[in-house]
């Protein structure tokens, strides 16, 4: 099992994100596209089964446009939680805007990035047996704090708790100083139910961060596009693959 989580878990990574590139057809004189278009912190959501079991991870990753990238994540996968998994890996961007990843543990992903490169999609190649994919996007900002997680946001969050079905929808208020809270409907297992809740965060430089909600249940998070999204994926719970992503309802001052 160990071994199994530790080559799947680089897999868990990508910094790159969602839109298509447009221009498939373009040349290279005129495509924007090449390895000097991945640059910078991108947090990663990965979702997907492996040998046939659920899979989910979240990466922070920064690549130096150069052709290569290291960073770590967070593992959900079938019963186990692994947090602070390191990653490098190397990459090539084609002028289509298409490109290859090759991790140092022997994964391989192919995937494609937008023109400005702040979305990249992703598909792990080298696994038969492994149906895993993602999308990563640009934390585009300099050093996040927890004032970087402010506002209302929509947060959906999708996955498994027990080897039973969940997902659920939440409303939810960041101060900027550290607390949120919010409701939200949950539906798991056929069962809907509606909740309240309150949380404590802590944003880091890098943007990635932390939550604690007073249910006990905990999250990995990073905060991206500027403050507009955020990405988690529950931690507290090793029977829980649960991942989701929270959207600005509005803009902040």
């Amino acid at each position: 099992m160990k071994y199994a989580i530790g080559s799947i878990t680089r897999v868990a990574v990508l910094t790159a994100a969602l839109t298509l590139c447009g221009g498939a057809t373009a040349s290279a004189l005129d495509s924007p596209c090449s390895n000097s278009i991945l640059k910078g912190t991108y947090g990663a959501l990965i979702r997907g089964t492996a040998s046939g079991l659920p899979f989910a991870a979240l990466d922070v990753v920064t690549s130096n446009g150069s052709g290569s990238f290291s960073g770590s994540g967070t593992i959900a996968y079938n019963g186990v939680i692994s947090q602070n998994v390191p990653i490098s890996a190397s990459y090539l961007i084609k002028p289509d805007c298409s490109g290859r990843v090759s991790f140092s543990n022997g994964a391989q992903q192919d995937l494609v990035i937008s023109e400005d490169g702040e979305e990249v999609q992703f598909i792990r190649t080298d696994q038969l047996d492994d149906q895993v994919s993602g999308d990563a996007r640009r934390v585009g900002q300099g050093a996040c704090s927890n004032l970087s997680l402010r506002g209302k946001f929509g947060a959906s969050l999708n996955g498994s708790a027990s080897g039973l079905p969940f997902a659920a929808l939440d409303s939810v208020t960041a101060d900027g100083s550290g607390s949120l809270s919010g409701k939200g409907t949950v539906s798991y297992n056929g069962t809907i139910s509606r909740v309240a809740f309150t949380a404590a965060y802590a944003i880091n430089p890098d943007c990635s961060g932390s939550i604690a909600f007073d249910t006990g249940t905990t999250q990995n998070l990073v905060v991206v596009g500027k403050g507009s999204e955020v990405r988690f994926i529950r931690t507290d719970s090793a029977d829980a693959v649960v991942t989701g992503e929270a959207t600005a309802l509005r803009s902040t001052p």
